[in-house]
């Protein structure tokens, strides 16, 4: 996909590639909600990783559940060998797994194995040295997606000892690079891990488009690619108003930009047209509409697992749509959103400090969820799918009725 919006987070990869072997920032966590295109980003630091003459590999969080010895083989192996090729493998080829759209491209799964016991990752010795052996050779760079997606105690603590041993080869000047990637809530799921120096991690957040960039989102891939097969300077085209409409609907998630890309480019095809039309968009939106309902069904799952949180994330909800009312943008005040959790649970709570360690516990859910979250260094806050707001409330309705 064309990874409109994202200029400067690849500016920033750039630049830490262009560091003569020794990284400006040896360690990054990219976080943002499900769908805003953080996979996608991993693909591109991978293919310019490559470019760079590094030694790279991209994974899952599916590589934590193995013990640190094998971990580091099906890391590293490739690597180690003398006539290893310069092509990307993963864990895939050891372990069964199921492919999932996003995470099966490149050879990715997001399976789990059944059979491998672990070990008590209790030293990060076995890890470091491996990772030094390669990086002493050529700069190492690790790239770890859906790191937020620890399943146990166990993947937890190899987790822990993946990113300690890179600190520790970091502090000795080695040239090695790790990125996880995940939703909001990483960050602070890799302090509760107690991972050492976690705070010292570069962090690059990945949200919702500007309108100029979801245009761009859209319109730029049909201009790259030949429309006809007999007319190689043939291009499919949309029309303002249509793109205008997409813009629109999609409300900046790259997700549901997807879709609608994806739908445009069904309909022009089944009319043999040059051009798309608002009468394109009215014919993709019955499909459009139909996955992003599955989408908020999924969603809505995670949010609907208690009282508390339902009517936090209510509240968040009529917070945001209040501003959208007026106007406003999509981004408000952190504390804004903290006494609205805290309105809606007071009922609940008459006692401060249960109020103070509920709205807490809500708020630290919302950001590993993605329903709302604050970009890095923000003190404003945006919801991960503004449309899903108007779903939570109905939720929230549901439950009360």
């Amino acid at each position: 996909p064309h990874l409109a919006g994202r200029d400067g987070v690849l500016a920033e990869w750039r630049k830490n590639l262009n560091s003569s072997g020794w990284f400006f920032e040896p360690e990054i966590v990219m976080c943002g909600p499900r769908g805003t295109g953080k996979t996608a980003i991993i693909r591109e630091f991978y293919r310019l990783a490559q470019e760079s003459d590094c030694n790279v590999v991209r994974d899952t969080v599916a590589i934590l559940n193995y013990d640190q010895d094998t971990m580091a083989d099906k890391l590293l192996s490739r690597f180690e060998s003398a006539s290893y090729t310069d092509t990307e493998t993963t864990s895939e080829e050891f372990r069964g797994g199921i492919g999932v759209p996003g995470l099966g491209e490149g050879g990715m799964t997001a399976g789990r194995s059944q059979t491998t016991k672990h070990r008590d990752p209790t030293s990060v010795r076995t890890i470091a040295e491996r990772l030094h052996a390669v990086a002493s050779r050529k700069p190492l760079i690790v790239l770890l997606d859906e790191a937020h997606a620890v399943m146990d105690e166990a993947e937890l603590k190899s987790l822990r000892a993946l990113v300690n041993a890179v600190q520790q080869l970091v502090s000795d000047d080695e040239p090695i690079c790790l990125v996880l990637a995940g939703t909001p809530g990483l960050s602070q799921m890799l302090a509760d891990a107690k991972c050492s120096f976690e705070d010292r991690f570069h962090t690059i957040g990945v949200g919702l488009l500007d309108e100029e960039s979801a245009a761009e989102a859209i319109a730029t891939p049909l201009a790259d690619h030949v429309w006809r097969t007999d007319d190689p300077e043939s291009r499919l085209r949309i029309e303002p108003a249509a793109l205008d409409a997409v813009v629109k609907a999609s409300q900046g998630y790259p997700y549901f930009l997807q879709l609608w890309g994806r739908g445009l480019w069904d309909s022009a095809a089944s009319r043999g047209a040059d051009a798309l039309t608002v009468a394109d968009v009215e014919t993709a939106r019955p499909a459009v509409d139909a996955s992003r309902s599955v989408h908020y069904q999924k969603r809505g799952r995670e949010i609907d697992f208690n009282d508390d949180f339902l009517a936090a994330a209510n509240a968040v909800a009529e917070a945001f749509n209040q501003y959208y009312a007026k106007g406003d943008a999509r981004l408000i005040g952190r504390m804004a959103i903290i006494n609205a959790v805290r309105q809606a649970l007071t009922p609940d709570y008459p006692d401060r400090h249960k109020l103070s360690a509920a709205a807490k516990r809500c708020m630290e859910e919302m950001a590993r969820l993605g329903f709302a979250w604050s970009p890095p260094g923000s003190m404003q806050m945006e919801p991960g799918i503004p449309s899903f707001l108007n779903y939570a409330q109905e939720l929230y309705a549901n439950r009360r009725g």
